[in-house]
């Protein structure tokens, strides 16, 4: 599965936080993490991604995530609404909801939690 250069465009369009306190630092991780996940599912769309072919993804920009620590955001996403998880033999096959395509497409409002830049094509 490919990635398109758009979604390391969008990654890299974080503001950066200017503090080297541990849980702001720690906050802006796991959000920008969960918007990731978020981009990574809108790409792979139509039908279900496998959790362990997110990880090498994520792994780009976070290296020392593990596979635990995904499923807990995916799990979080989940229950926002935003995608469905369905087990099977040990693997997770996620995928969008109608309201993550939303959110991913900039078409519903923002959430707390999730890191999702302002709209490019609406910046000055």
């Amino acid at each position: 599965m490919s990635f398109t250069p758009a979604i390391e465009t969008a990654a890299n369009a974080l503001p950066t936080i200017a503090t080297t306190q541990g849980p702001d630092l720690q906050r802006h991780r796991r959000e920008h993490i969960r918007w990731l996940l978020l981009l990574h599912l809108s790409t792979a769309r139509p039908g279900e991604t496998v959790d362990t072919s997110l990880l090498p993804a994520l792994r780009s920009n976070h290296h020392d995530i593990t596979r635990h620590e995904m499923q807990c955001h995916l799990e979080y996403l989940a229950l926002k609404g935003l995608l469905s998880v369905r087990e099977q033999m040990g693997y997770w096959h996620v995928r969008l909801t109608a309201e993550g395509i939303d959110f991913a497409e900039y078409t519903s409002n923002a959430l707390p939690g999730i890191a999702r830049p302002p709209r490019p094509w609406m910046e000055v």
